[in-house]
């Protein structure tokens, strides 16, 4: 079934509209997707679309693009361009390019042909009932195109756009605190970096900072993440914060706002002033729990383990990392998760609606090896390589990889190389162990 895997480039840049937000639930999957009838697919990609009720919507609201680049056959025609619309695992209607109403734009690249496709596939095109379909594209017979020499590669490039750590410099009088906050969906905290003017009494100027919440630009869950913290105090790497008594409104009325604000806490206070255990009192007593029955009779580990980076695209648009914390036995298990999770967005079994898969699914893991703190990892591909024109995915890329590697234990460095061959883009220069960016989603 799978007889030449590498064989079409597919690029697809999908944009969806629901209700005026994006539709952010592209999958990478395997290049090639078998079939039970006895034509093959080749170069199949998948992702997710919703058919939006309103027959009147706008067409931009479903309009797919991509372009199919490979050495064509005299008899290649739309025909053979497939679109299978399919709801859990089956086949609700196959369509042809040439069904629906589209623009499409030849050219020649390097002796390849490449022919550009824009079309809508809204529900008057379609006929299809509203709801959500994972949509697949593909070529159905390898008579129309040949295959010999030609590469497999997709990718879904989201509208939003990532601000890279490099865009922020340390400036004399300011400083660069790194707060966390929760996304709209309360799934994953986002680590954001706030330029503030130098001030005294940098702990409770810390908590305060956090407290403001982030700005409505970032398009993340808004207002405080934490409750009014009245005292709090550092001794080493230990800090001490004391709770007012009595009712902590929201903070006290549901298991996942309690559970970020405690996670914001440690999280900025770690990452600003290398906080690793935090005693929570209440009224400077000690108590057994608090933040809707968490247990606060011990000291908190602000130790928060293993972290695949994924890529969120929030309400405004823009694309931000977020740590999402794995359950895995060893590097090996750890690593294997992260890039599961670059290429699907998928967490522990558990995907965002917001999440966007931003790695294809060829690049793997040739080797990694760790030593002296460091950690090399060789890959199929240059990361930096595979957006075109967008730096800022390129960008995006490198970081994930760089914060994600680095929250594995005793590992301070990272080393990025390509079949053997260090990486060097823009600002990072993989000749040398690089440590994780400084900063993390400047907040604009």
């Amino acid at each position: 079934m799978f007889k030449t895997i590498f064989n079409i480039l597919l690029v697809l840049a999908i944009c969806f509209t629901i209700s005026m937000m994006p539709l952010n639930t592209a999958l990478f999957d395997s290049p090639l997707i078998g079939r039970d009838d006895p034509s093959d697919t080749y170069a199949a990609s998948e992702y997710e679309v919703l058919i939006d009720e309103n027959e009147d919507a706008l067409s931009s609201n479903t309009q797919v693009e991509f372009t199919i680049k490979g050495i064509l056959n005299k008899d290649f025609s739309d025909d053979y361009v497939r679109f299978d619309f399919m709801r859990d695992g089956e086949t609700i209607k196959t369509f042809k390019a040439s069904d629906f109403e589209m623009q499409r734009e030849d050219s020649t690249e390097d002796d390849f042909s490449l022919i550009h496709y824009a079309l809508n596939a809204d529900k008057k095109t379609t006929g299809l009932d509203p709801g959500p379909y994972s949509i697949r594209i593909y070529v159905e017979d390898e008579t129309a195109i040949s295959m010999k020499d030609a590469s497999t590669d997709l990718l879904y490039m989201p509208d939003g756009k990532f601000t890279p750590a490099t865009s922020l410099a340390a400036s004399p009088g300011m400083l660069n605190f790194r707060l966390y906050y929760p996304d709209n969906q309360y799934m994953y905290l986002v680590p954001v970096t706030r330029t503030v003017p130098q001030k005294d009494s940098i702990v409770r100027y810390l908590v305060n900072t956090l407290s403001e919440g982030p700005k409505e630009s970032m398009g993340l869950a808004g207002g405080s993440p934490i409750p009014f913290i009245p005292y709090i105090w550092v001794s080493g790497t230990v800090s001490t914060l004391s709770l007012p008594a009595g009712d902590l409104g929201v903070y006290d009325d549901g298991s996942s706002v309690s559970m970020f604000a405690a996670e914001s806490i440690k999280g900025t206070l770690r990452d600003n002033l290398g906080i690793e255990e935090v005693q929570v009192l209440v009224n400077r007593q000690a108590a057994d729990t608090a933040l809707h029955g968490m247990d606060i009779s011990r000291p908190w580990n602000t130790e928060a383990g293993p972290r695949a980076y994924i890529c969120l695209e929030t309400e405004t648009g823009k694309l931000v990392l977020a740590p999402a914390r794995l359950e895995a036995d060893s590097y090996e298990d750890a690593i294997n998760q992260m890039f599961e999770a670059f290429k699907t967005g998928t967490v522990n079994e558990t995907k965002s609606p917001n999440a966007i898969a931003f790695l294809p699914s060829d690049v793997t893991v040739l080797d990694y090896r760790i030593s002296n703190k460091t950690i090399t990892v060789d890959l199929s591909k240059d990361i930096s390589k595979l957006y075109g024109e967008r730096t800022d995915l390129a960008n995006l890329a490198v970081e994930a990889l760089m914060n994600s590697f680095t929250s594995l234990i005793d590992v301070d460095k990272v080393v990025l190389t390509a079949n053997g061959t260090p990486i060097q883009f823009e600002d990072y220069d993989f000749s040398e162990p690089l440590a994780r960016p400084i900063f993390i989603n400047p907040e604009r």
